[in-house]
C-alpha cells in the first residue's frame, strides 16, 4: 500500500515593507485582501437592498461612513474620531482602513496597534443596550386604525420598514402618480421590539459572525479584525541569508556596527592586511563585502538587539530572534570606515598606493572569498582551485 502524502499545512506569507517575510499556520488571507474584500461587498449593498429610501446613501459602505462607529462626541487625540468630521467616526475609519489597505505591504508599523485599537472600539459598541449599535438605532413604529390614520407608536430597533410601516404607507398615495404607494416591509430579522435583537444590514456590516447574511455576504469587520489578529500573535519571521531585509539607511548600517561584535569582526576581517576584500589602492570591494556579510547569522542577546530588528525589519510585537542582513555596498564602505586602524591606514596611504591600478586577480580572490564563506555558512566545503 503506497504510503500517504503528509498533509501540508496552510500558512499566511506577509511580506513586509523591509522585504521580511512573516509566516503563520492560517488558512485565511492578510488583512489588506480581507478588507478590499469586505469594503467591495458592503459597496454591492444598494440602498434597495436596505430598503432605504434616503438619496444620500447609495450603498451599504457609504450607510457605514454616515452613521459613523464612533458615538457622537466631542474631537480628542486619542479618539478614532476626526478632527474635521468629529461627528462622523465612520468616515475616519474607513479612511484609515482605506490607507492601510493601499499599501502593498501588511503589517505596517501602525498597522497592527490601530486594528487592535479599532477592534477595541468596536466592541465597546456592543455592550446591552448600547445606542451607537446599529442594531439599537431607535424608530417609531406605526399603530394604524381601520382608516389608515396613525393613533399611536411603539419603539422598535434596527429598521424602521417593519410590517406596520407597509400597511401604512400603503394608504397613502404618491403624489405624482396618484396611486397608493408600494413600500415593502423588509426582513423580520432586521427589526425588534427588543434591544440587542435586530440584524439590519449596519450591523451586519460590523458585527455578523459569518458570510451567510442578507443581503451582506460577508463577516462582519470586527470578527474579521479578531479572527487575522488571533493569527498574527503566533506569526514567526521566515528570515533567511537567501532573501535578508536590505539595509540602505546610514544610521542603521552604523547602529548595526555598534551593537553587534559579530558585525565588527566581519567588517575587520575585510580590511586586516592582505584582506581579499581590499583593493589594490586599499579601498574596499563593497560588493563582496555586502556578500559576504549577508551569510553572518546576527543573533539578538539584549532587549537593545530586539528594538534595532524591528526598527531593520519595520516590524512591532514579532519575536525575532535572529536576522540575516543584507547591507548595501556603499553602506558597507562605510562601516568599513568605522574601523579605526583601517580608516587610519587609507589616509596615510602614498600616492603610489592611491594610483595603483587594481589587479583582476585580487577581484576574482575576493569573489573566491565570498564562496568559501558562504559555503562554510551552510556547512558546506568549498571547491577546491584548480
Amino acid at each position: 500500500m503506497a504510503a500517504k502524502k503528509p498533509i501540508k499545512k496552510k500558512q499566511m506569507r506577509i511580506k513586509t515593507t523591509s522585504g521580511a517575510v512573516l509566516i503563520a499556520d492560517y488558512k485565511g488571507l492578510p488583512f489588506t485582501q480581507l478588507y478590499k474584500n469586505w469594503r467591495e461587498a458592503c459597496k454591492d449593498v444598494t440602498k434597495e437592498d436596505m430598503f432605504m429610501e434616503v438619496a444620500n446613501v447609495p450603498t451599504l459602505l457609504v450607510a457605514i461612513q454616515k452613521h459613523g462607529v464612533i458615538a457622537r462626541q466631542r474631537y480628542n487625540k486619542e479618539s478614532l474620531v476626526s478632527p474635521k468630521n468629529p461627528n462622523e467616526g465612520g468616515v475616519e475609519i474607513i479612511r484609515q482602513l482605506d490607507a492601510i489597505a493601499g499599501k502593498q505591504n501588511d503589517l505596517s508599523k501602525d498597522q497592527l496597534p490601530f486594528l487592535r485599537k479599532l477592534v477595541a472600539e468596536l466592541k465597546s459598541h456592543t455592550i446591552a443596550g448600547s445606542e451607537t449599535n446599529p442594531r439599537n438605532i431607535v424608530f417609531s413604529d406605526p399603530v394604524i386604525n381601520d382608516d389608515g390614520y396613525i393613533i399611536d407608536d411603539e419603539t422598535v430597533y434596527g429598521h424602521y420598514r417593519t410590517v406596520r410601516y407597509r400597511l401604512w404607507r400603503s394608504n397613502k398615495k404618491d403624489k405624482e402618480t396618484g396611486n397608493f404607494e408600494d413600500v415593502p416591509a423588509c426582513p423580520e430579522s432586521w427589526y425588534d421590539e427588543s434591544l440587542d435583537t435586530a440584524e439590519p444590514p449596519m450591523w451586519q456590516a460590523l458585527y455578523a459572525p459569518t458570510a451567510n447574511n442578507n443581503p451582506l455576504k460577508s463577516k462582519g469587520l470586527l470578527p474579521i479584525m479578531e479572527e487575522y489578529l488571533k493569527a498574527v500573535e503566533n506569526l514567526t519571521y521566515s528570515g533567511t541569508r537567501e532573501n535578508p531585509p536590505r539595509i540602505t539607511s546610514r544610521t542603521i548600517a552604523k547602529d548595526i556596527y555598534e551593537a553587534f561584535p559579530k558585525v565588527r569582526e566581519e567588517v575587520a576581517s575585510w580590511v586586516k592586511e592582505g584582506s581579499p576584500f581590499l583593493k589594490t589602492d586599499l579601498t574596499l570591494y563593497g560588493k563582496q563585502a555586502s556578500e559576504s556579510l549577508r551569510t553572518i547569522r546576527i543573533e539578538a542577546s539584549t532587549a537593545e538587539h530586539v528594538d534595532l530588528f524591528e526598527e531593520i525589519l519595520k516590524l512591532q510585537n514579532i519575536d525575532v530572534d535572529s536576522i540575516y542582513i543584507n547591507v548595501t555596498p556603499l553602506q558597507c564602505t562605510r562601516m568599513a570606515l568605522m574601523n579605526k586602524d583601517y580608516a587610519d591606514r587609507l589616509k596615510s596611504r602614498t600616492y603610489a598606493q592611491r594610483t595603483a591600478v587594481n589587479r583582476r586577480a585580487q577581484s576574482k580572490a575576493a569573489k573566491e572569498e565570498v564562496e568559501r564563506r558562504r559555503a562554510g555558512s551552510q556547512g558546506k566545503k568549498s571547491k577546491k582551485k584548480k
